[in-house]
């Protein structure tokens, strides 16, 4: 039953703050009491916010109603001769402009997860290809591309179900992000690979960076494989890529 209410709470929010306007509409009409209706609506809105996990669920469902119970209120205004027109109007427009702004996070949560790998939040491959394709038309040098391969993510998943495998690469995920600068660009590209572009990083930096995480990882048992490549002046950043593609291999193997 909870489980039921967990993942269906934003759909019975909306049946019981339509319930909730049908039952109190008759008071609204005899007492005009319409401040006690706006404030009942939204002590149910915050005790739904609290158990809907969605935030742009949340917000989109308080604007819908807000705009679909202005349009009724102002509706029974104008057949009843009510004196509080511009205060239904003002329910209508907290509604709409509610409403714009679900639609605005709802957006700006899709766009972020097109270029986003979803478990670990580090950029995805489509990012990290867009950025190679963009960089390798650029004359910007040094440009160093780090590729890490974890080793026994696979028996990790056999072993202990992949939720186990899950942490195992969110935890290396966080690794990297401790070890490398922000403007680095970090893409989850593959099941157990990642790959790494970090600009005006020569080679001896680069080096540096893999003892970095190697060390970390280490520390965090975590069995990983890295290969380094550099580009110093316009070499084709793709050959960078395979060159420090098949370093990681090399690694793998005398591991």
């Amino acid at each position: 039953m909870m489980t039921f209410l967990k993942k269906y709470w934003h759909y019975l929010f909306i049946i019981v703050n339509i319930v909730i306007w049908m039952i109190f509409f008759p008071i609204n009409y005899i007492y005009s009491s319409n401040l006690f209706l706006f404030i009942l609506y939204f002590i149910s809105s915050f005790i739904a916010y609290i158990y809907i996990r969605k935030l742009e669920i949340n917000i989109l469902c308080i604007g819908a109603i807000l705009v679909f119970y202005g349009f009724l209120l102002n509706i029974f205004s104008v057949i009843s001769f009510a004196r509080s027109f511009m205060f239904f109007h003002i329910i209508s427009i907290t509604g709409i402009i509610v409403l714009s702004y679900g639609v605005f996070v709802v957006i700006n949560k899709i766009s972020y997860f097109s270029f986003r790998d979803y478990l670990t939040d580090l950029y995805n491959r489509r990012y990290f290809e867009n950025e190679l394709e963009r960089l390798n038309s650029s004359r910007i040098s040094p440009i160093s591309i780090i590729i890490a391969d974890l080793d026994n993510l696979k028996r990790t998943n056999d072993l202990f179900g992949h939720l186990q495998g899950d942490r195992y690469l969110k935890k290396t995920a966080r690794v990297l992000k401790s070890v490398l600068r922000e403007e680095d660009i970090i893409a989850r590209i593959g099941g157990d690979e990642f790959a790494i572009l970090s600009l005006y990083t020569d080679t001896g930096s680069a080096v540096e960076i893999l003892t970095r995480i190697k060390e970390e990882t280490n520390k965090q048992e975590i069995d990983i494989s890295l290969g380094v490549a550099t580009r110093v002046e316009d070499e084709d950043l793709y050959n960078i890529f395979d060159q420090a593609d098949r370093a990681m291999y090399k690694e793998k193997k005398n591991n």
